[in-house]
């Protein structure tokens, strides 16, 4: 590959998502710790307030066995 200062197979780090599309697509599968998605996480905090209000309505004290300490 004359002219190339590293091999694009096996040199050089990924520059990142150059379109539009692929920076959406790259953010909505970005995880912090583990495997989940921004997608992912918004459904368990949405489910976890739903078992906080049920719990609320029911009248009984709910604990998570997640360890969640905003109880």
């Amino acid at each position: 590959m004359k002219g190339k200062l590293v091999c694009r197979f096996h040199g050089g780090l990924s520059t990142g998502p150059k379109t539009e599309l692929g920076r959406q697509i790259c953010a909505a599968a970005k995880t912090i710790h583990g495997d989940d998605s921004r997608l992912d996480r918004e459904i368990s905090r949405i489910t976890m307030q739903r078992l906080r209000f049920y719990a609320l309505i029911l009248g009984v004290p709910f604990r998570s066995d997640a360890g969640d300490k905003r109880l």
